[in-house]
């Protein structure tokens, strides 16, 4: 009798520790790693970064992901259809469905740098790339075998800059790759169209911001975030 006891003991002692076991087990389970992504400060007057590189890019010289305007992830064809693109909607409609808010711009869950990159960053605005333009040296230069603008502080001491790779723009076909740069800006027309929102557009020859691409266009995207 004492022997069995002993044995239901020992028998009781190796589940508890196989139990004991599994719980650390499931205790040390590594979490997925936390990607961190630079900006830079080029001084401009609002205090907003830059990213150093595309959504979707591993280097500053890669043109990363192409999106439709309100969509966050690739797909394999950018074409108009009532069944492939689901934001050409005035200004009251997206409003009501949560994609802008009262400011005209994308909202957190309709913003592809904020979903790819997290809630601290964001798609520029029209405004944001117009201060860009603005203050900033723009030369057209080739970086690695990509065309592209290095883009410079213009503030005293500050000799900071960003590339921005021109990787065109896919509208059925990727079109005018390491001819322009063509990058979503995060708020709707000023004209209200249903097709269009605000896209920057640059080249050799000249840099623009307005409508210039429909909303199904895949272009690319460079963040900004607000760091004091």
């Amino acid at each position: 009798m004492k022997q069995y006891s002993v044995f239901i003991g020992l028998l009781a002692f190796l589940f508890f520790s196989i139990g004991l076991t599994a719980c650390d087990e499931e205790e040390i389970e590594e979490e997925e790693p936390v990607i961190f992504h630079e900006y830079v400060d080029l001084g401009l007057p609002s205090g907003l970064k830059w990213a150093t590189m595309n959504v979707g890019a591993e280097r500053p010289e890669d043109y990363g992901y192409y999106f439709s305007w309100g969509e966050v992830t690739e797909k394999d064809m950018y074409a108009w259809s009532e069944s492939s693109y689901e934001y050409d909607y005035h200004e009251g409609t997206l409003l009501s469905f949560g994609i802008i808010d009262s400011c005209g711009n994308l909202t957190y869950d309709y913003d592809a740098a904020s979903v790819n990159w997290g809630d601290e960053w964001r798609i520029p605005t029209e405004k944001e790339f117009k201060e860009l333009i603005d203050c900033c040296n723009w030369v057209w230069t080739n970086e690695n075998g990509v065309n592209g603008f290095i883009i410079s502080s213009k503030a005293e001491g500050n000799t900071n800059s960003i590339f921005l790779p021109a990787g065109g723009f896919n509208s059925y076909k990727l079109t005018k790759v390491d001819e322009i740069c063509s990058y979503w800006c995060a708020n709707i027309s000023d004209n209200d169209s249903p097709f269009y929102s605000t896209t920057f557009q640059g080249s050799p020859e000249e840099k623009k911001l307005g409508i210039i691409n429909l909303r199904y266009t895949g272009q690319t995207i460079r963040p900004v975030i607000r760091k004091d």
